[in-house]
């Protein structure tokens, strides 16, 4: 994904590089995509989006053509840096769409921007927790919402993320062990990112076997199908010798469309 390479390698960068949008202009023949990048700053991470068009240069008056691109695109927004890629862009044919994005604005030319976004993306995937970036990226194929359960730790209520929204949905798998407080049902808290309610999905485990509290342990792993609907199993664990497991499971197709 071109657009998901270009987020890595913007965010790479020195900061004021992506202080404000970015915009990546791709000329391959008469064709230029247009990309913008946009980061909406009261989230926490920050939630990222990239526009996309396709544009057709007119090559009779391509520095004329393209200068009207660049200013449609660019209109009504603040953008720090401009990254130009493509052999579309050979030979020096640009001179006032070239001055129009040098104005404000630091302007980029290469052929390798791709591959060097693919080796950011492979670098950033291999750090640990503690090293990761404040920026999630809300493409075609990362999921949209947040998947977390609500349980005690340590004495503490806490929040437990199964599935977080940015995370390539064929990549990602989130599972734990819970044990249950003497209830047969389990809610799974669903959550945008840029938003602070949630809506809570409760499943209920039909015929699981009566025991005290805290003395049902259960393995919940859940394992998306697509960028909106994700696949839940949970299996009954028992508790050691006190109780044996029934080897129960349950499976429920939970879609993650009317969150809001």
């Amino acid at each position: 994904d071109r657009r998901e390479r270009f987020y890595y390698f913007a965010f790479s960068q020195q900061k004021e590089l992506w202080l404000h949008d970015v915009c990546l202009f791709d000329n391959r023949g008469d064709e230029v995509w247009c990309r913008r990048l946009e980061r909406d700053q009261r989230t926490m991470p920050q939630l990222v989006t990239i526009s996309e068009e396709q544009r057709n240069i007119d090559r009779a008056n391509k520095d004329a053509s393209f200068l009207k691109i660049v200013s449609e695109v660019t209109g009504g927004h603040i953008v720090s840096a401009v990254y130009l890629t493509g052999d579309g862009f050979d030979g020096e044919w640009m001179k006032e769409s070239l001055s129009f994005l040098c104005k404000g604005r630091r302007v980029f030319m290469g052929k390798n921007l791709y591959s060097k976004g693919a080796c950011y993306a492979a670098a950033r995937k291999c750090m640990t927790e503690e090293n990761s970036w404040q920026f999630v990226y809300m493409g075609d194929n990362e999921m949209k919402v947040n998947v977390s359960l609500k349980v005690q730790s340590q004495g503490k209520t806490e929040f437990f993320t199964l599935i977080s929204a940015g995370d390539n949905w064929y990549e990602t798998v989130g599972e734990c062990e819970v044990l249950l407080d003497g209830s047969n049902e389990i809610d799974f808290w669903l959550q945008l990112p840029n938003s602070k309610e949630a809506k809570i999905e409760k499943l209920t485990l039909a015929d699981l076997p009566e025991r005290p509290p805290r003395t049902t342990r259960l393995r919940i792993k859940a394992q998306p199908v697509s960028d909106m609907e994700v696949k839940i199993r949970i299996k009954d664990l028992g508790f050691g010798e006190i109780f044996k497991s029934s080897d129960k499971t349950w499976e429920y197709m939970m879609s993650l469309e009317n969150v809001q």
